[in-house]
């Protein structure tokens, strides 16, 4: 894997020192990377985008002409000498109606700072937006508020060339306006429907071949990708299948752990796939509640809170903090690390104070067969 480096129109001794420098200490970052894992093969305490070998390589490739714009305005070459200015920039951003795509073209990947820009950024006379009401889909009025939606998109924007990346944006707005209609295979495209097989089938051949020593990077560290589930519980709920296994999607790198973590499949007897089932819901926010009988991926029948949102009574947190120190107190994959603002997102929905005496959100069943 190497870089394909962008031309830098920016002149002086300065920026070109910088530059020459600023390739070399990526090329050594890049030497150290996992294809997926970071630099350490482990997931645990690495945010997102930095897990993947091929976004860090991008995330470098595309900062050094931003980054050698700034060494310019700084060094006094052909800039100021002073403070960075973006309003220096040879980019003309004077337009009143600036969309993030002049911005993107700096070099800039955008994530959760989006929104903060464009709070924040004046350009020409353009009108600060009014303030988000805070009832705004604040308990389950059919929609994310307006926010998170902002968010929602924005990373699916960013992690568009990823395959099931706008399945998890739908998800995530399922879950956060409280529908819990399930996801089935109608909800996935043929591509997606067959690299999603692909990758279960490829997890249940390997534990075929090497039994629990096929193993896998996991938050945590290298444990088994797939156990056999052979409790009555679990053997019940074969629906026609002849085998059911727990199986681990972490470690893969397209983004598919996101929407499954660990979940059940089903196999023939053949061992070929022939369902997936698991349940969209976290441990730091709501989890469906299977004390019925009822099986993952089965519709919905009740909630709670998940184990990070009660204290050691059983008692739902009320502040973030909270929450926050009852992950990073858990080992992996509870903690320690990064809580993250995707976790912080669907915690503080899950604070609000909603009728009934839960937050907001609903796990969303996923009930995924194959023909």
């Amino acid at each position: 894997m190497s870089f394909t480096w962008p031309d830098i129109p920016f002149q002086g001794s300065e920026v070109t020192a910088f530059a020459t420098a600023y390739k070399e200490l990526s090329e050594s970052v890049l030497d150290e990377y996992f294809d997926f894992g970071g630099p350490t093969g482990e997931i645990t305490g690495i945010e997102g985008p930095y897990t993947e070998k091929l976004v860090v390589k991008e995330l470098l490739q595309e900062g050094l002409l931003y980054a050698c714009f700034i060494i310019q305005q700084r060094s006094g070459t052909t800039g100021p000498g002073t403070d960075f200015v973006l309003g220096n920039t040879p980019i003309n951003i004077s337009d009143p109606d600036l969309q993030p795509e002049i911005i993107r073209l700096l070099g800039c990947k955008w994530g959760e700072f989006e929104a903060s820009f464009k709070n924040n950024i004046k350009c020409g006379n353009k009108p600060p937006a009014p303030p988000i009401d805070p009832n705004d889909g604040t308990c389950c009025t059919g929609s994310p508020t307006p926010l998170e939606g902002g968010v929602l998109n924005t990373w699916g924007s960013v992690n568009v060339q990823k395959p099931f990346a706008w399945v998890i944006v739908e998800a995530m707005k399922q879950y956060l306006s409280c529908n819990s209609t399930p996801i089935t295979a109608n909800n996935l495209t043929d591509n997606q429907k067959q690299l999603l097989k692909e990758i279960a089938q490829k997890h249940l051949d390997g534990f075929k071949e090497k039994g629990s020593g096929y193993t896998g990077p996991q938050p945590g560290g290298r444990r088994p990708i797939v156990t056999p589930l052979t409790d009555s519980y679990n053997m019940s709920n074969l629906r026609g299948a002849t085998s059911i296994y727990r199986v681990s999607f972490y470690g893969e790198s397209r983004t598919v752990h996101k929407l499954l973590g660990r979940a059940k499949v089903t196999a023939d007897a053949d061992g070929n796939v022939m369902c997936i089932k698991d349940d969209f819901d976290f441990d730091y926010g709501l989890i469906a509640d299977r004390s019925d009988g009822s099986f993952a991926g089965d519709p919905i029948t009740g909630y709670g809170f998940g184990s990070n949102m009660l204290d050691g009574n059983g008692n739902p947190y009320t502040n973030l903090q909270d929450v926050k120190d009852d992950w990073n107190s858990g080992a992996p994959p509870d903690g320690p690390g990064s809580f993250g603002s995707e976790r912080e997102m669907i915690a503080k929905a899950a604070l609000q104070n909603c009728d009934g005496g839960k937050g907001r959100g609903a796990p969303v069943p996923i009930s995924i067969c194959f023909d």
